[in-house]
């Protein structure tokens, strides 16, 4: 992970398993184990300084995955219902890392499928450390289209930072009148808003609490080689320091 200030280089291994004990529920279980070293320059604020050094850690994994979708893909009807737990074995700040995630599909009229999500994220150290920047939240990309990723929240200097904390909710509506002919490609209307908050090293750099939100329209293809995603973007509330994008593509992810 590069930012203007730091960077940072990680090295790791995962091991999981995954359980089934329910038609639609899974357990995974699993570690998590990376060594990482973190680099500042004459750019960093002191603050970024302090963190510079070589890090390795280990964390306990928990994933409960409650999947009520009738199809993965190009899903109409049903819900998912997705928690993270991460927890330090072997840590020198100590994060604590949270991740829900909830998707409900329905139709709000005849051939149409309309989607809401709700994410929810966040790290802090159980011994009160500062996590490490690496640690640090940013909103995923696509749960805020019409922003540049990692480009929004709080700053430290010229470099957004992330937050301890993160929400998102979306929704979307297929246009069912275009593409009728076609049975993998979606066309849609959409609504992001999120936020990030929480500078654990440093409070007098937190974000006002203003939320972002963004509405366009995308495009949802299934190729043989994956999913593709074409999207554009209004922003309709932001702060001066953000960094909006009109247009993105993305390959492999669907909303």
């Amino acid at each position: 992970m590069e930012k203007f200030g730091y960077k940072s280089n990680k090295t790791g291994i995962d091991i999981g398993t995954n359980f089934e004990y329910l038609d639609d529920f899974r357990l995974g279980v699993g570690t998590s184990n990376f060594y990482e070293v973190i680099k500042t320059d004459s750019t960093a604020s002191q603050s970024q300084q302090n963190q510079k050094g070589n890090y390795w850690d280990s964390f306990l994994n928990f994933d409960f995955n409650y999947d009520k979708r009738n199809q993965k893909f190009q899903t109409s009807s049903g819900f998912k219902s997705y928690y993270s737990l991460g927890l330090p074995i072997i840590s020198e700040k100590n994060t604590l890392k949270n991740f829900y995630n909830y998707s409900h599909y329905f139709d709000l009229f005849d051939q149409n499928i309309s989607s809401f999500s709700l994410m929810l994220r966040a790290a802090n150290s159980i011994t009160n450390d500062n996590i490490k920047l690496s640690e640090r939240i940013n909103i995923p990309s696509r749960k805020l289209r019409g922003f540049e990723a990692g480009r929004v929240g709080p700053k430290d200097g010229e470099d957004f930072i992330g937050g301890n904390y993160a929400a998102a909710m979306n929704f979307s509506s297929t246009l069912p009148q275009l593409f009728e002919e076609s049975q993998n490609v979606d066309f849609l209307f959409f609504i992001d808003a999120a936020n990030l908050w929480g500078v654990d090293y440093d409070n007098t750099l937190d974000d006002d609490g203003t939320i972002r939100s963004s509405t366009g329209i995308a495009l949802d293809w299934f190729t043989p080689v994956g999913p593709l995603n074409f999207s554009l973007s209004l922003p309709i509330t932001k702060k001066d320091s953000d960094k909006t994008e009109t247009f993105r593509f993305q390959l492999g992810t669907t909303f």
